[in-house]
């Protein structure tokens, strides 16, 4: 399939109709997730034939982008009931024919490795996501903040998958990522260097108007690999 028809096809792709602010729901373009599918599957053949899983599923897009390249399973996992549904409601519109299953659960608590945990570990062979970025100092219902969330998701990508793991994060802190890393024994690289834009917050508190404009942030798209 080629870039430009990969990306026609995601348009019809339906995104959140009404993004939580707390969950960081920024939705991932149909150019930005062509790009990334293509280039996983086109460089490094980790789609095709592959077990995927997308934790942040959201309303699917990374994960129908990368059907189109044949995984032979795909798992998202995603907190919101309201995106999961959008989310089925895509995939019943593309019909693939390779399995596709959608979960609903916090993938936080993931990594408390309850009963029936082992034997997702190393089960897939590639897993792509686009994380919280931890931009906003929310707060969950458990009046928790959000504090390096998008390791959390690394952590638990890189115990159940047991090839490379896809991932977007801010650039500031690319050297932080590398030390992690290190420390899970992995590989890190670069594939490439994003600008995301994260939409304005409609916000009533006059006092808050200068935090709720549209901005762009450094993102780095990064592949990890666990070295033998």
């Amino acid at each position: 399939m080629k870039l430009k028809e990969l990306e026609s096809h995601l348009q019809e792709v339906e995104t959140f109709s009404d993004p939580k602010l707390h969950l960081e729901q920024y939705i991932t373009t149909p150019h930005l997730a062509s790009q990334i599918a293509f280039n996983i599957d086109k460089i490094y053949d980790d789609i095709s034939g592959k077990k995927m899983c997308e934790f942040g599923i959201g309303t699917g897009m990374l994960t129908i982008a990368c059907s189109f390249f044949e995984p032979v399973y795909s798992l998202g996992i995603d907190i919101d009931s309201d995106a999961l549904a959008i989310c089925q409601k895509n995939l019943n519109f593309f019909e693939f024919e390779n399995p596709i299953d959608i979960l609903q659960a916090d993938v936080k608590n993931l990594l408390i490795k309850k009963d029936g945990y082992e034997k997702f570990v190393n089960f897939f062979d590639t897993c792509v996501m686009n994380p919280p970025f931890g931009t906003k100092n929310q707060k969950l219902d458990t009046n928790e903040k959000q504090h390096g969330i998008d390791i959390q998701f690394l952590m638990i990508a890189s115990e159940f998958c047991s090839g490379s793991i896809y991932s977007l994060h801010k650039s500031v802190t690319r050297d932080y990522l590398k030390n992690k890393a290190k420390q899970w024994n992995m590989k890190m690289e670069v594939v490439s260097e994003l600008k995301y834009n994260i939409p304005k917050v409609e916000n009533r508190n006059k006092k808050l108007l200068k935090e709720s404009k549209d901005k762009d942030i450094a993102v780095d798209f990064v592949r990890f690999n666990h070295l033998v």
